[in-house]
C-alpha cells in the first residue's frame, strides 16, 4: 500500500513541477516586449504610399490625405493597445512554490504517522460475506447500510418477492437513503398492488426525500392507499394535511376532525393529530418546518427497523435460548430503545436460565447496566 502512496507523491511532485515550469514560461513571456500586429501594417501602409509617390502613380494631395489616415488610425491602435501583463515577483512565486511543497510533505508525514499503510484490503465482497454470516447469528449488530448490502442480492435471487423489496427499502430509510427507499417501496407495491401499507411507505419516503412536502407523486400514493382502505389513518392524515398545504385549510381541518374522532382512545396517535389540529386553528396554516417533518418521518423509519431487528433477536433467543452473549444484546437493545418492560422481562428470563452459570449472568447484566439511560 505505502509503494501506491510513493507512486502518488511523485506524480504530484511532477505535476507540480510542470506547473512552475510553464508559470515561468509565462512570466518571461509577458516580461517581453509584443507589438501590437496593427502596427506593423499602418507603418507598411506609410511606407507603401513613399514608394508610390516616387513612382508617379499618386499625387500630392491622396499622398497628403491617405498618410495623414494611416497616421490617425496608427495613433488610435497604439491608444487602445492592450497593457502589458503584470505577474508576481519572483520572491512572491518562490513562497508559493515552498508552501505548496511542505504541503505535500506534510501530507505524507500524516499520512505515515496516523494512517495505516499495512493494513489489508478490505474486498466488498469479503465484508458481505461477513454480514451475511451476522445475519444469521445475530441481524441487530448490523447496521441499515450493512443490512440494505446484504438484501439486495437476496433480491436479485427472489425478484418477485415484495417483501424484500420492503424489508430493503426500510434499511435504507433507516440509512438516510430515501430516494433509493422510495424506489424500493415502489418496486414492492407494484408487487403487492393491494397492500395500502406499502403505499403508505412510498409517500413517506417521497416526503422525506422533498424535505417534508407532500409531493404530487406521494399524495397518488396515499390516496391510492385510501382506495384500497378508506379507514387507513396514516392516508387519511396525509391527505388532509396536502389540503392544507394547498389552501384548503378548513377542508382539512375537518378531515383531520373526524380522523381524530375515529382513533380509539388508547390511540398514541391522538395526541399528536391533536396538537396539530389546535396549531393550525390558531396561526391558520401549517407552520411546522417543513425540515422537521422529513426528519420526523426519517426518525420513525429508523426506529421501526431496529425494532424489527430487535424483535428478530428475541425470536431466535426463544429458539435457541442457551446464548448469554444473545442475551447481553438483547437486553442492551431494550435499554437502547427504552424499554424497561421489555428489558425487565428479558433479564427475568436471562437470571433463569443461566442461575447456575454466574459469569454468563454477570456479563448480561453488565450489558443491562451499560445501556444508555
Amino acid at each position: 500500500m505505502i509503494g501506491f502512496w510513493l507512486i502518488v507523491a511523485l506524480f504530484a511532485s511532477l505535476a507540480g513541477l510542470a506547473v512552475s515550469w510553464r508559470a515561468a514560461v509565462a512570466d518571461r513571456s509577458a516580461q517581453t516586449p509584443h507589438e501590437p500586429p496593427a502596427f506593423a501594417v499602418y507603418r507598411r501602409q506609410i511606407t507603401e504610399l513613399d514608394d508610390l509617390a516616387e513612382r508617379g502613380l499618386i499625387g500630392e494631395d491622396e499622398i497628403a490625405a491617405t498618410r495623414a489616415e494611416a497616421s490617425r488610425r496608427l495613433l488610435s491602435a497604439a491608444e487602445t493597445a492592450p497593457d502589458a501583463e503584470h505577474v508576481g515577483s519572483t520572491s512572491t512565486r518562490r513562497w508559493i512554490t515552498a508552501v505548496t511543497a511542505a504541503a505535500g510533505l506534510i501530507s505524507i508525514g500524516l499520512y505515515l504517522g496516523l494512517g495505516r499503510p499495512s493494513a489489508p484490503d478490505q474486498p466488498f465482497q469479503a465484508r458481505l460475506a461477513k454480514w451475511n454470516a451476522t445475519v444469521k447469528t445475530d441481524p441487530s449488530a448490523l447496521g441499515p447500510d450493512q443490512m440494505a448490502a446484504v438484501l439486495k442480492p437476496l433480491i436479485r435471487k427472489h425478484p418477485n418477492d415484495p417483501k424484500g423489496y420492503f424489508m430493503l427499502g426500510q434499511a435504507q430509510m433507516a440509512a438516510g437513503q430515501a430516494g433509493e427507499a422510495s424506489r424500493a417501496f415502489a418496486q414492492a407495491a407494484r408487487l403487492a398492488p393491494k397492500a395500502p401499507e406499502l403505499q403508505i411507505a412510498v409517500g413517506e419516503a417521497l416526503i422525506s426525500l422533498n424535505g417534508g412536502k407532500i409531493a404530487p407523486e406521494a399524495l397518488a400514493a396515499f390516496r391510492q392507499a385510501l382506495i384500497l382502505d378508506p379507514a387507513n389513518g396514516a392516508a387519511r392524515y396525509y391527505v388532509a394535511r396536502a389540503k392544507i398545504a394547498d389552501g384548503d385549510v378548513q377542508g382539512g381541518l375537518a378531515d383531520w376532525r373526524t380522523l381524530l374522532d375515529s382513533l380509539p382512545a388508547g390511540d398514541p396517535h391522538r395526541e399528536g393529530v391533536s396538537a396539530q389540529i389546535a396549531e393550525v386553528e390558531r396561526t391558520g396554516g401549517l407552520t411546522t418546518p417543513e425540515t422537521a417533518t422529513a426528519a420526523s418521518t426519517s426518525a420513525q423509519s429508523q426506529g421501526q427497523f431496529i425494532q424489527q431487528m430487535v424483535d428478530r433477536l428475541a425470536a431466535r433467543l426463544a429458539v435457541n435460548p442457551d446464548d448469554p452473549e444473545g442475551w447481553g444484546r438483547l437486553v442492551r437493545a431494550y435499554g437502547v430503545l427504552k424499554d424497561e418492560k421489555a428489558q425487565g422481562e428479558a433479564l427475568t428470563r436471562a437470571r433463569k436460565l443461566f442461575a447456575n452459570r454466574p459469569d454468563a449472568l454477570a456479563a448480561i447484566e453488565a450489558q443491562a447496566r451499560a445501556a444508555p439511560k
